[in-house]
């Protein structure tokens, strides 16, 4: 039997090399946090090529719990915005909250182009 304090360096390890059931999810959770900030700045051409690589991550919600288009229209990146309904965004789509994108437009004010949504 391995006694604890053995045990944790092998847990730890596993963790970082990708192989604890727990942390199984890791590449996508990477890339959710890679598309919420491309979908920040505005850079559709990496919002592009995530989502062609992950197409399911099109309505993943961050650490705060809202989704992508969220991130894209609370920095008013229009194109962004525009790209991520055109591969499927859901305009419906609530954070943890219950909110949804055009809560959030009408929340950040009128410096938000809310004619994104």
């Amino acid at each position: 039997m391995i006694a604890s304090h053995r045990l944790l360096p092998l847990l730890t390890a596993a963790t970082f090399l990708g192989t604890s059931p727990v942390h199984s999810d890791q590449n996508e959770q990477s890339m959710t946090v890679e598309l919420i900030a491309a979908a920040e700045v505005g850079d559709t051409s990496r919002l592009r090529e995530i989502l062609t690589a992950h197409p399911k991550l099109v309505n993943a919600a961050g650490s705060n719990g809202n989704p992508v288009l969220f991130a894209a229209a609370g920095k008013s990146q229009l194109e962004a915005v525009r790209l991520l309904l055109e591969l499927g965004a859901d305009l419906g789509a609530e954070n943890g909250g219950g909110a949804r994108v055009l809560h959030h437009c009408a929340w950040m004010g009128p410096n938000l182009p809310c004619s994104i949504c």
